[in-house]
Parts: structure tokens; sequence; C-alpha cells
């Protein structure tokens, strides 16, 4: 152990001796030296770097299927000096455009997109002293057939619930309600309607815009990935009426009585439309009895749209028929 010891300190006490020793200015300087040399060498040295090139294509309908999906992006080779390869990586390369229009004239076919061309696009962007030495791939090749498509109602299957002691003020509202959808006719005739992803939106408190991804149907494909989901929920008070209770489709020459001949109707309504309510809006309402029972059912009808939710007490009560 005292062996160790020893060996350590001495390691330490050259590791001193270096750092103070005043040739170390020296050796650094030459380490700098050193290193510019190296710099510039590599900036002047002729290299290869390997590139990637954006492409878009023009003149391609969304009826349109490809063999294949069409390479987004095309890798290049280029040989040049140091310094102008560093450029080319400090700015970032136009995307190369094909207009593939002329080629998707008929319901299927081939697209070929030639390595002249594709060549003669990437070298426009090169500088004059660069050397194109391989492109990936060096031509595109591609079956294409057009589908048949219509535009289907959009389903939202999941549930937007809302925090406690609030409500939705109207149901959930999907947009757009159709979307295109794109098939062989024998698949496309058996679709209706798309559905979304069962999503459980919680504790909404008030407007909500959130979007929803669509479900693909097997062997086919959809214009929209996704929809636009809106839902609105509000602060909810309530608000009492004592209405009278009106027979319906009595016979003429008969009177029906019934007891209570009022009833209390609670509503539920939000906060910001609590004055837009009145008796006048509602109708509590009995039918005329069809057989020999002694209670008739009592209901709430309204066409305002700014009830959320109504109760009715009592919810029967008896009666006499008079003539």
């Amino acid at each position: 152990m005292t062996t160790r010891k020893q060996k350590v300190y001495q390691i330490l006490r050259k590791m001193e001796t270096f750092f103070q020793d005043r040739n170390l200015g020296t050796f650094c300087l030459f380490l700098l030296f050193a290193t510019i040399l190296w710099f510039g060498h590599s900036l002047n040295s002729v290299r290869e770097r390997t590139l990637d090139i954006p492409v878009e294509y023009a003149g391609v309908s969304e009826d349109v299927v490809f063999s294949e999906p069409l390479p987004q992006s095309i890798q290049i080779v280029i040989r040049d000096q140091g310094k102008r390869l560093r450029a080319y990586r400090q700015t970032s390369f136009s995307a190369i455009q094909f207009d593939l229009s002329s080629q998707l004239s008929g319901e299927s076919g081939q697209i070929t997109i030639y390595s002249e061309q594709i060549r003669q696009r990437v070298t426009d962007q090169l500088q004059g002293t660069a050397k194109l030495q391989r492109i990936l791939p060096e031509t595109i090749v591609r079956e294409f057939q057009k589908q048949k498509h219509k535009k289907v109602k959009v389903v939202f299957t999941g549930q937007v619930l809302s925090a406690t002691q609030y409500l939705l003020a109207a149901e959930p509202k999907v947009d757009p309600t159709m979307v295109t959808i794109y098939a062989p006719k024998e698949v496309l005739d058996t679709i209706q309607c798309v559905y979304t992803e069962n999503i459980v939106f919680n504790d909404i408190k008030d407007s909500m815009n959130a979007r929803v991804p669509l479900i693909v149907p097997q062997g086919a494909r959809l214009g929209n990935a996704h929809v636009n989901l809106y839902a609105f929920a509000e602060q909810y008070t309530e608000k009492v009426f004592n209405l009278p209770i009106v027979p319906q489709e009595v016979p003429q020459g008969l009177h029906l009585r019934t007891f209570p001949a009022i009833a209390e109707v609670v509503v539920r309504v939000g906060i910001s439309h609590f004055g837009d309510i009145q008796a006048q809006d509602l109708k509590v309402q009995c039918p005329f009895p069809q057989g020999n029972g002694s209670l008739l059912s009592v209901q709430v009808v309204t066409q305002n749209p700014y009830v959320l939710s109504c109760r009715v007490s009592p919810q029967e009560v008896e009666y006499i028929i008079e003539h």
C-alpha cells in the first residue's frame, strides 16, 4: 500500500513540475500554430461531402396513388475544396421541382424522371468548381393509378365532458362535416361515413377547439387526416316557473281537470342566457286518457334553444273528466 502511495505522489510531483515549466507557454503557442495550419489545409484540400436536396412535385392530383411513395429528397455526393463544402453546409438547397401532369393524363400508367433531368436541376445549384460524383436515386420510376372518390359524412365518436357545475351549450361540432375519400370503386361503395378516433375531452369549462384524427378505412385514402372539433361549456344556473297543466286532444263537449292544476318547472340555463327564457317559452301538458288509468304523465315542451334541460314536478297527476 505504501509503494502505491509513493507512485501516486511521484506522478503528482511530475505533473506539478510540468505545469510550472517555463516552456509550457511555448508548447501552447506551437499547438495553436499547428491547429491553424491543419485548419487551413482542411479548407484548401479537395474532399467529398454527402448532401440532401428536397424534391417537390407538381401536377399530382389527390386521386393519384403511386405504387411507392415518391422520394421527398435526393441524396448527392459532391467533390470540392473544403472551404466551399463548408459554404454548402451553411446554406440550404432550394427544392428541385418536377411537373408530372403530362405523365398522369391516363387512368393508370407509369411516370419516369430520368437521371439527366435530376442531374441538370442539381447542377444548377452547384458552384462551378464542384463535381457531382453520385446521385441517389439516379432515376425515379413509379406505377400510378387514379382512384374513384366521393364525399362522406364525418362522425365524432369521442366524448366531450364538461366540468362540475358546467354544461355543454350545444352538441360538439366537427369541421369539415364532410371529407373526400379515395378508393377503388368496390371499396368506395361500402363506405358511407368516416369516424374520428375515440378521444375523450374532460373538464371543459369554456370554448374548446381541438384537432381530432380520422380513422382511415382499409384500402382507402382520405383528403383530410384531421377535423376540427368545436364545443362550448358554460356554468349553468336554474330558473323556476309555476305553469298551468294543459290537457291535450280533449274531445269536444268534455273537460279534463288535473290535480294539481299547476306544475313547477325547473329549467337549467347557461348564465349568459338566463334572461332569454320566459314563461311563455315553456308549455306543460298532459295527454287525454286512453284507458282506465288514474294518473296522467306530465311533459314539458319548449322550442327555446337556450333550455339545456328541465324537470317538472309532479311528473304524474290525478284527473277527472267533466261533461
